[in-house]
This record gives structure tokens, sequence and C-alpha cells, in this order.
């Protein structure tokens, strides 16, 4: 029994070290741990898809997700300013960032020029997500073969869902998938 408890105390005093340590290190450890998990999420992509040519039809690109934390220390400056270089709404960005959570996703698919624009601003509780969007080069085109994907790059119709393991085992690899569409005959059809 008095192992046991002696097991049990060495047990407590461990997790209230580790607790002190990860209290200690802050928002520097937190911020280094954050690019690791991005870089590990975007390693993983989906296959390019073309056609039996070579003709691009579906490929995978990065792009950015507006992410504010709530806090009380945000102005209506700041909110403005916000607006401006996002496009959204002043009222829908106040509603957002004094409704409930500790993060809100305000806009998806920014563009390059407008992650720098907000960047720019210097506004402390924005930050920027990176994922992954698939984009469809040819827009109708053949997309009742090729199908879509959903926000979790998971194939939901049409050959992105027929295809899933090979699309995901080629993108691995870095490999397209070629297919026996051909742009030239979708044209004329």
């Amino acid at each position: 029994m008095r192992v046991l408890a002696a097991v049990m105390a060495a047990i407590f005093v461990a997790l209230a070290l580790r607790a002190v340590q990860l209290s200690l290190a802050g928002e520097a450890a937190y911020a280094a741990a954050v690019p690791k998990q991005q870089a590990a999420a975007s390693q993983f992509t989906r296959a390019d898809l073309v056609d039996r040519n070579g003709v691009l039809l579906a490929t995978t690109l990065p792009s950015y997700v507006l992410a504010v934390a709530p806090t009380k220390d945000f102005t209506a400056a700041d909110v403005q300013r916000l607006a401006r270089a996002s496009g959204i709404a002043v009222d829908d960005i106040r509603k957002r960032l004094e409704g409930p959570g500790a993060l809100v996703y305000l806009k998806r698919r920014l563009t390059d020029s407008q992650r720098k624009a907000i960047h720019d601003l210097g506004v402390p509780w924005v930050r920027f997500d990176v994922e992954n969007r698939r984009v469809y080069p040819n827009a109708t085109l053949a997309a009742h073969v090729l199908g879509y994907v959903n926000r979790e790059m998971e194939g939901v119709a049409g050959v992105e869902r027929a295809l899933e393991p090979l699309i995901r085992k080629a993108g691995a690899s870095g490999r397209p998938v070629r297919l026996s569409v051909d742009v030239r005959v979708q044209h004329a059809v």
C-alpha cells in the first residue's frame, strides 16, 4: 500500500512540474508549435488530376483563412481597418467578435494581397491559418466526371470520390493521376 501511495505521489509531482513548465514556457512555446502543425497539415495533398494528354483538370493550392481571437482589446478603429482590408462588413465583424468562442473564422480563401493588407494593419488579435483548397482550372468542363471534394479535402462525388485512395497515394508521392478524359473532346461535346 505504501508503494502504491509513493508511486501516486511521484506521478502527481511529475504532472505538477510539467504544468509549471508549460505555464512558464507560455505563448512562445505555443507559437513555436503552430508552424510545425501547419507544416504537417500542408504536407498532405491530393494528386493533380490530368487528362489523357496531360492537361490539368484539378489541383490543390494553399489558401489563407482569416481567424480572429476575440478579446476586449479591439478598438472601433481596428474593426474599421479590418473591414476595409478584408471586404467584410463592419457590423458582421463586430457581431462575430462579440459572440462566443475562443477563435472566430471571418473569411476563407483570402488572396495573397488581402492577406498582406490585413497583416500590415498590425492588429494583434488576427491570425492566418493555411488550408488547402481544390481548384478546377477548366471550371465546369468535365465536372460531371471529376466531381468535387469537401472542405476536409475528401472526395464527395465523381472521380474525386471513386479514386480517393489512388489520388491520396499519388499525392503522397507527388505524381498526377492521369484520366482517360480528353479535354478537347469535352470542349466539343
